[in-house]
């Protein structure tokens, strides 16, 4: 058993680590300790991310507590989805009698008053990262409310009502302000009220990441965060699925400099066209830009070109080009351009006349030049 033990360690992924606790799982209570020391051992440079598991995957607590407990000392994050009643005092316990855990993610309802209780765990307070969603606006504040909490850099509050008077309770959240990852996805009552809320109501000034995908902002509510010198940190940001976020928006974000520490920038299925792109295409503050996915924005070559002229792109690696109107003409500018050298990913699929192109036995001499720069042509999806 410790010869299949050192083989999942050695090997560093989450399959291998689910594997690691099936074995526990199976083993003899006699084995349990010296085989939980071991892998102990063997996972203190696991990242914290592929210690993950399941709330369901873990042994159950009282037909083999033993088993649970070696569980729960290598577990490092914890996924639960939506909980039976009569499973949240196992929930409980194992949050309990779990000092290292780091991730915490509530997918779907955990019955009435069950978040909230479940907020309130002092054992809690370890945790980097929590992702709720689906939980209503009244248990969602729960999490305002838990000051035990300051240790959390990533808040991922999603696929729920979340609004402009939930937003604002950020102010007097100060054990959240040192925040570094912020995402409201797929909050579709935001509205440019969540947005006006998120440009004054926050003093999130250490955010990274912003995620505001589906919140149903429009330029309006853009404009004023991209006006916030607050978010000049920010390196990722999110706006994918916000039709009323277009060329006005972009105007106002090329006029941003304090935005200069962008790294990815996520517009696809936005309003933005072509007259955004360009704007974005003088923005020099945008020089390190790594990552632009502008999917599905009615885009035609103008866009093309824009960013191949332009040396604000000239650390691009991965360019997300997919469902637009590009033709072989745009994509020829693309691939002459002397901006787009450390270009790596470029998506160019479904576009009519590209047809063909992610095939291998396509000739054209298009493809011939995207395979001598090692950059396949991706599908769109």
């Amino acid at each position: 058993m410790s010869e299949s033990l050192q083989t999942y360690l050695n090997t560093k992924d989450n399959a291998s680590f689910k594997q690691l606790i099936t074995l526990l799982h199976n083993a003899p209570q006699s084995e349990l300790d010296t085989l939980v020391q071991q892998a102990e051992k063997g996972l203190e440079d696991w990242p914290d991310e592929l210690r993950e598991l399941s709330f369901r995957q873990l042994s159950d607590a009282e037909e083999a507590p033993a088993h649970f407990q070696a569980e729960l000392r290598l577990l490092r994050e914890l996924s639960c989805l939506a909980m039976k009643s009569e499973e949240m005092p196992r929930l409980f316990d194992a949050i309990k009698q779990s000092t290292n855990m780091t991730h915490l993610d509530i997918s779907g309802k955990l019955g009435r008053g069950g978040f909230k209780t479940l907020m309130e765990l002092p054992e809690l307070a370890s945790l980097r990262s929590l992702v709720v969603k689906g939980q209503s606006n009244t248990s969602i504040k729960a999490v305002f409310s838990a000051t035990h909490l300051d240790q959390l850099r990533t808040l991922r509050l999603e696929n729920g009502k979340i609004n402009s008077k939930i937003i604002a309770l950020f102010r007097k959240a100060t054990h959240l302000h040192q925040l570094e990852e912020l995402s409201l996805d797929y909050n579709k009552e935001c509205g440019d009220d969540g947005a006006m809320a998120l440009a004054t109501d926050t003093p999130l000034h250490q955010l990274k990441v912003l995620g505001l995908r589906a919140t149903l902002f429009t330029d309006e509510g853009m404009q004023v965060i991209f006006a916030q010198e607050a978010f000049g940190g920010v390196e990722h940001l999110e706006m994918t699925f916000n039709e009323e976020v277009g060329d006005a928006s972009m105007r106002s974000f090329a006029n941003a400099p304090h935005w200069n520490a962008l790294r990815i920038l996520e517009l696809s299925e936005t309003g933005v066209r072509d007259a955004g792109i360009e704007a974005l295409a003088e923005a020099e503050h945008l020089t390190g830009l790594e990552a632009l996915s502008i999917r599905g924005n009615q885009l035609t070559d103008v866009a093309a070109k824009a960013i191949a002229a332009s040396p604000v792109f000239s650390e691009l690696r991965y360019l997300d080009f997919n469902m637009n109107r590009l033709t072989t003409v745009g994509l020829a500018s693309l691939l002459d351009s002397p901006h787009l050298q450390k270009l790596k990913w470029l998506g160019i699929g479904n576009h009519k006349d590209l047809y063909g192109f992610d095939s291998a036995s396509c000739e054209h001499p298009l493809k011939t030049q995207l395979n001598e720069r090692g950059i396949l042509p991706q599908k769109g999806g």
